[in-house]
This record gives C-alpha cells, sequence and structure tokens, in this order.
C-alpha cells in the first residue's frame, strides 16, 4: 500500500518544476485544470506585463511554451520547450514527461495521423486512404 500512495504522490508532481506559457489558441481551461493538478503552473499569454523588465521576470520563469500553429521563422527561445497542447495530455496519460521533439508547434503529430488513417471504429472510410 505504501507504494501505491508513493506513485500516486509522485504522479500528482508530474509537472512540478514546470511552468507552462499557453498561447491564446489553445484549449486553456482543460490546460490549466491538467498542469495544476499535476503540480505546475502556468502564464497565460494575454497574462504577459507589457513592461519590458516585468515580461523579462515573467519569461525567465517559463520552461515551456504550449502553442497550436507553427513556430514564427527567428523567433525561438533556445531556452524553452516548444510544445503542443496534446503533449500535456499525452504526459499525464502515460504519467511521465514525455520528449518534446515531436510535440513541437507545426509537426503533425503522429496520434493525429493515426486517428485520421483509422477512422474504421467511427464506421467511416478515412479522407487519406482511397477506396476502389
Amino acid at each position: 500500500m505504501k507504494k501505491r500512495a508513493q506513485a500516486a504522490k509522485n504522479q500528482r508532481k508530474l509537472f512540478g518544476n514546470l511552468v507552462f506559457l499557453l498561447s491564446r489558441e489553445t484549449p486553456i481551461y482543460i490546460l490549466q485544470h491538467l498542469i495544476l493538478s499535476f503540480g505546475g503552473d502556468f502564464v497565460l499569454q494575454d497574462d504577459i506585463p507589457e513592461d519590458e523588465k516585468e515580461s523579462a521576470k515573467v519569461m525567465k520563469r517559463i520552461t515551456h511554451i504550449c502553442m497550436d500553429r507553427p513556430i514564427p521563422v527567428g523567433t525561438q527561445d533556445k531556452s524553452k520547450e516548444y510544445v503542443q497542447p496534446q503533449y500535456i495530455v499525452d504526459c499525464v496519460n502515460n504519467l511521465f514527461l514525455l520528449p518534446t521533439k515531436p510535440y513541437l508547434p507545426g509537426v503533425v503529430s503522429f496520434h493525429s495521423l493515426k486517428i485520421l488513417t483509422n477512422l474504421d471504429f467511427l464506421g467511416c472510410p478515412s479522407p487519406f486512404v482511397s477506396v476502389h
């Protein structure tokens, strides 16, 4: 029983040292809930101060930038991890932090492709598979 309790305690700290910047286009409410439930913190894009000094303080805390559009060329901060919203959901589902590279904004994720090419469970043919 102690092992199970310890595992549950560790799971609640999954995002313990992480601070996510949530862009406007992401599903903010569900991401907030998941991040806080697993020990993380977040900043909303609209809450970043206008003042350059204050903005720099906030940005210094951020470890991950969660966005659902491609990263504009020349704007990537090398000290941050860039992820799609699905990264947060998949980490929670797997109960450990996944590598961020497959979740780079603008990259079509494996999971999305898998669903789109396997719509048989809905009784629908895939739009990407030709039917003869």
